[in-house]
């Protein structure tokens, strides 16, 4: 399969609003017209928005934008402004008198470090829609400005997680994930099965038994949660879109460990923005490889936690 840009998927545009001082962000996606999405919450205390009108049983609506936010359920006034920007441009469901853009959701909890009095707002949301474009940066930027990763015995044993992406092409068909990579696991390489990042104690990352032995009779909070927008050029219905989304999550399962715990909110959204013929288990295959990608490049790409600012300590 060969890497491609993002300007080889038509009409699909990124940005990211971010603010480092508060280490928080979002990132949204500009849709082409005539998307369809999918969904699949896999994890234990998930945020979302508009989640429930994707599912297989909802009205078959286009959808105009995907938010991906940090700030907790209170990054999603986020979408406040997006919403804006799209009505503006007269996007959305034609409702007779007015346009009303469809725009699901998903958050981080990332108030463990930098302000957790400062979250995404409808201004940052608007800005993110302003900057979308098919440039897009990874690392601590957008949704990912405040994602750690490893939290498992505490955020002073944690690491930096990240936003990162993998666009692929295999046989016509075209498939890219973008992740916010915010676990309270510990992040693997599946080739090798070495932990890359995650919970340290004196500068080394805990072996996963001996952070689950620790933690067997500890609370954890929901301070995490990984979130995934993939697309695809694949003409697939709502339902497979779904389905796709469910089974994308074997690439969580194969670099974040562990994953969809009760304290993450594991979240992918599919969407299908082209008209290419192909069975859903193939595209499947890409996406699942492409989410693992995206996953190890957003840890890659993102700074060590000491370079992050941080004014409140997670009890």
């Amino acid at each position: 399969m060969n890497e491609i840009e993002l300007d080889e998927f038509s009409g699909l545009r990124v940005g990211h609003a971010s603010s480092e001082e508060d280490a928080t962000g979002c990132t949204v996606f500009l849709l082409p017209e005539g998307s369809k999405a999918g969904v699949s919450v896999r994890g234990g205390s998930p945020g979302t928005k508009g989640a429930s009108l994707l599912k297989p049983s909802s009205a078959d609506y286009d959808v105009n934008a995907i938010v991906m936010t940090g700030g907790s359920s209170f990054g999603l006034a986020s979408v406040g402004g997006v919403l804006r920007f799209l009505e503006e441009r007269q996007v959305g469901l034609d409702v007779g008198d007015t346009k009303v853009p469809i725009v699901p959701a998903a958050v981080i909890l990332d108030l463990g470090i930098g302000s957790a009095e400062k979250r995404p707002d409808s201004e940052m949301g608007y800005s993110a829609a302003e900057n979308a474009s098919q440039e897009i940066e990874s690392g601590n930027v957008g949704v990912g400005t405040g994602a750690t990763v490893g939290k498992l015995l505490g955020m002073e044993h944690a690491m930096k997680g990240g936003f990162g992406y993998h666009l692929i092409e295999k046989n016509g068909i075209k498939v890219g994930a973008f992740t916010a990579v915010n676990s309270a696991g510990n992040i693997i390489n599946p080739n090798t099965g070495e932990f890359i990042a995650g919970a340290q104690i004196d500068g080394e990352i805990v072996d996963l038994e001996c952070v689950m032995d620790k933690i067997m009779n500890q609370r954890i909070l929901g301070t995490n949660t990984t979130i995934t927008t993939i697309t695809t050029n694949a003409d697939l219905t709502r339902r497979e879109l779904c389905r796709l989304a469910s089974t994308s999550h074997d690439g969580y399962a194969r670099t974040i460990q562990p994953s969809h715990m009760m304290p993450d909110g594991d979240t992918i959204y599919t969407v299908s923005t082209g008209d290419k013929k192909t069975k859903l288990d193939y595209v499947g295959f890409l996406a699942t490889h492409a989410v693992e990608s995206s996953v190890i490049k957003a840890i890659k790409h993102a700074e060590t936690l000491d370079n992050i600012p941080s004014t409140n300590e997670i009890k």
